[in-house]
């Protein structure tokens, strides 16, 4: 099942005044430790996938110059009411992570969390992700998807379609087989939650 490129901007603009308070469990009790891991000692100019709410605000450093791209308008809005909140200097612009309209090499850290799993096309977005960063950048990804264990991927096989359809989100995506499948190389990677949460580091 596939979403078109409208009905999920129009999607995220629904879930985006109630998107903090549906996700606050997961993010105090799950997210939070891994948005703090995999945001540490980022530095330079630094592009946020997916930006949302700005769920990562918190955890950047100060010194960074940030930049963050979504779909949603209404999303944004909410991210820049955070940012201000925090005192947190950021550049948010509406567009798509397919078609990035940045310049080669430009940044020093790309990453996603959460995002690649609501894209169409997620190789497009990954090899958007790498063309913008520099040469031995940082391309980072906090994502979800399949288990390592059987029981738990058949319960979110036949959840997925009622969740792509709710939240835009597709659940029993293999992660790493799609991020080793877009041809580039993953430096690193770290699995939590029973391998549901992965961390990757992909060479740039």
């Amino acid at each position: 099942m596939v979403i078109s490129s409208q009905d999920r901007e129009a999607l995220f603009d629904d879930l985006a005044q109630d998107y903090d308070q549906l996700t606050k469990w997961g993010e105090r009790f799950l997210m939070r430790r891994l948005r703090r891991r995999l945001l540490w000692g980022v530095k330079g100019n630094v592009l946020e996938i997916g930006v949302g709410t700005g769920l990562n605000f918190s955890y950047y450093p100060k010194d960074i110059q940030l930049f963050g791209i979504d779909v949603s308008e209404a999303m944004l809005d909410k991210a820049h009411f955070k940012a201000e909140s925090l005192g947190l200097s950021v550049h948010l612009n509406v567009m798509d992570a397919e078609s990035l309209s940045f310049d080669d090499d430009t940044f020093d850290t790309v990453l996603s969390t959460l995002t690649l799993c609501s894209m169409n096309d997620p190789n497009k977005v990954i090899s958007e992700m790498v063309r913008v960063c520099k040469p031995n950048g940082k391309v980072l990804f906090l994502e979800h998807g399949l288990s390592r264990f059987g029981w738990i991927n058949r319960q979110l096989d036949r959840r997925a379609d009622v969740h792509l359809q709710d939240f835009g989100c597709q659940l029993n995506l293999d992660m790493e087989a799609l991020i080793r499948n877009s041809g580039f190389q993953i430096d690193g990677v770290s699995s939590h939650y029973f391998g549901i949460v992965k961390l990757f580091h992909v060479k740039s």
